[in-house]
């Protein structure tokens, strides 16, 4: 979404203030709902709730954000949906002006595929981290990429949500783990 990110989104005079985060853009459900048509800006999640097994989790996510209410500055979980996500929303939409939105929201996907990708720079690792928890039976997973062990393990520290210092240098094809991890 390298156009996107970069471009004004303005549909019928609102302007979205698009989220950006892990690369992709991202549109909250209060925005989505004033551009389309809705008083209430829980109307969004209200038409997401029903319908909440047709969104993959390309299309969907929720991020703690700091909001702006009459009380003051909260920060609090919101919905985001992806361009592929608010046409979907706009498909379930009832609104007058759903059905341009849904148009200029395929334009705006039209564009991004006609837009040739930039290239990723090559990286040595390749890194995949899966954190399984065996008493709750709960698991985390992603992945990256990396040039040196430093930048895995401050990437990693950095997605567990912890502000690394310094780390030990160590070559590659150590095997031997320590610390507790076996």
């Amino acid at each position: 979404m390298n156009s996107v990110a970069k471009t004004d989104l303005t549909f019928q005079n609102f302007t979205f203030k698009p989220v950006t985060e892990n690369g992709q853009v991202w549109l909250t459900s209060a925005e989505l709902a004033k551009a389309i048509g809705y008083k209430k800006t829980d109307a969004i999640s209200q038409l997401y709730s029903r319908n909440t097994d047709e969104f993959t989790n390309a299309m969907t996510t929720t991020l703690k954000m700091s909001v702006v209410r009459k009380t003051g500055t909260v920060d609090m979980v919101v919905r985001l949906f992806s361009l592929r996500g608010a046409h979907l929303i706009a498909m379930f939409a009832s609104t007058p002006v759903a059905k341009q939105f849904r148009k200029w929201v395929l334009d705006i996907l039209d564009r991004e595929v006609a837009v040739s990708p930039e290239v990723s720079p090559l990286y040595r690792y390749m890194v995949k981290v899966i954190i399984k928890d065996t008493l709750f039976d709960g698991r985390v997973e992603f992945m990256g990429k990396a040039n040196s062990f430093n930048e895995i393990a401050t990437g990693v520290s950095r997605k567990l949500g912890f502000e690394p210092s310094s780390f030990r240098s160590i070559p590659m094809g150590f095997n031997e783990l320590s610390g507790g991890i076996h």
